[in-house]
């Protein structure tokens, strides 16, 4: 992992932070439901994105030549 984007590290990072609140708040403190799409669907796509990016960058940098 030490030749990958920070963008991908930060991705990674955030959607399993994300998840792990996401699991903890459904199960441990027994809130969740309907609103699940309006409260977490936005920071899972938020990070998504950054990975996406990250993957993006560090597949075009090890394509280049001398890279």
């Amino acid at each position: 992992m030490n030749n990958k984007h920070p963008f991908v590290k930060m991705g990674l990072i955030g959607l399993s932070i994300s998840l792990v609140l996401n699991v903890f708040n459904l199960y441990v403190l027994g809130v969740g439901g309907e609103a699940w799409w309006s409260l977490w669907f936005p920071s899972y796509l938020v990070w998504l994105v950054f990975l996406v990016i990250g993957i993006g960058l560090s597949k075009k940098n090890k394509s280049k030549p001398g890279a």
